[in-house]
This record gives structure tokens, C-alpha cells and sequence, in this order.
């Protein structure tokens, strides 16, 4: 018999399997965001990108609210809009529920929430690496902040009580920090840093809220 043959190393019978095409976004600029599929189209190392095509069949990041710490958002781009919770929102620069912004001026938040959840598979635009999830703009740098703004944007709407999970923010996602000057280099506060601590210890019902830097 083969398996008792010598050199047969192992068999199997050859079976068809049906073989299915993986989600690719219809977004005409998404042949150019490398970070998410690199193929070497600016010059740079094919597959050196987050790796995140692959899972996009299975996962989208619904039901995942990620606040943009930064310095706003532009509520009614069209990649955006469709994911923006107004509920979720707020200004800390000038204490209200807006945190749109001009965008002469700024700009940042809005390239930050669009690589973190852009809506995918829209024909226009990008999209985001989580294109499901839903995005909460926390409007906290366009002026200098305090400690106790920074503590206050950083744990906004989390909850230490299960909840569903669209009613609270999961995920603060940052990019931004203090000026890289060496004779003041500072870094968070004892008020910022008590509230993270309670976050990621008591945040999401006690799975912990998650920063990302």
C-alpha cells in the first residue's frame, strides 16, 4: 500500500476546492496607499505594508469606535461622514459638541481618521484599515491644552460598565506629542496619566480601553 511504500512521503486524493476572491476596495485611490497593500508602487519592498487586506473578508472593525485625539475632523468629508459619531464627539479647544474645523488651518485629524477607518469599497477616496469601524472626533490640539484637557480628552466616553459596545469609544487613537525640543521635552501629565491608567484598567467593562501612539 502507499503509505508503506518506499519514498512516498504522503498522499491524498485531488480534490477541487472552490478558491475565492478576497475583498480588494473599489476606492480609486487605493492602488496608491502602499501601507495597506504594498505591491511597490512608489519604489518600496512589496508586502511591506500592516497586512490587513487578508482579513478584510472577515473583519472591518464594526461595532469599534475609535476616537481621533487631535486637531479635529472634517465631520462632512464624503470617506468620513458615513462613520462620524456626533454623539461621540467633542472640542476640548473650545468646550463644544463641533469639532470640525477650517481647513486652512488644520487638517491633520482628518488624514489620521481617515487612515484609521476611512469608509472602504465606496468608489471614492481611500479607505481606512478598519473601513467598518466608527470614528469619534476629539478635538484637543488645534490650541495649546492642559493637563486636565488632555486627561479629560483621553478618557471621554468610556465607561467602566458593559454597555454595547457603540455607545462608548474603544479605541484613542493619537499622533501628535509635545515639541521635540530638548531643553523642554515634557510628557503627559499626573492628571493625564492617573486617567489613562483608570482607562486601561477599568475602561470597555474591564477589557480595558486602548491608546495607540
Amino acid at each position: 500500500t502507499l503509505d508503506s511504500a518506499e519514498g512516498v512521503k504522503y498522499f491524498y486524493p485531488l480534490v477541487p476546492l472552490q478558491r475565492e476572491a478576497r475583498l480588494v476596495p473599489n476606492d480609486p485611490l487605493f492602488a496608491d496607499q502602499w501601507h495597506l497593500q504594498n505591491t511597490g508602487q512608489t519604489g518600496g519592498l512589496p508586502g511591506a505594508d500592516a497586512n490587513v487586506v487578508n482579513v478584510w473578508d472577515t473583519y472591518l472593525g464594526n461595532c469599534v469606535v475609535i476616537g481621533v485625539v487631535d486637531d479635529g475632523m472634517d465631520t462632512v468629508h464624503p470617506d468620513l461622514t458615513n462613520q462620524f459619531r456626533s454623539d461621540l464627539s467633542w472640542d476640548f479647544n473650545f468646550n463644544d459638541p463641533d469639532p470640525a474645523h477650517d481647513m486652512l488651518f488644520d487638517g491633520h485629524g482628518t488624514a489620521v481618521a481617515g487612515v484609521a477607518a476611512a469608509q472602504g469599497n465606496n468608489a471614492q477616496g481611500v479607505s481606512g484599515a478598519a473601513p467598518g469601524a466608527e470614528l469619534a472626533a476629539l478635538r484637543l490640539i488645534s490650541l495649546p491644552s492642559t493637563d486636565a484637557q488632555e486627561a479629560a480628552a483621553l478618557t471621554y466616553r468610556y465607561t467602566v460598565i458593559p454597555t454595547v459596545n457603540t455607545d462608548v469609544i474603544d479605541i484613542y487613537s493619537n499622533s501628535w506629542g509635545p515639541a521635540d525640543a530638548w531643553d523642554w521635552l515634557m510628557g503627559p501629565g499626573p492628571l493625564t496619566m492617573a486617567a489613562m491608567n483608570d482607562a486601561m484598567n477599568n475602561g470597555r467593562g474591564g477589557l480595558g480601553s486602548i491608546y495607540t501612539w
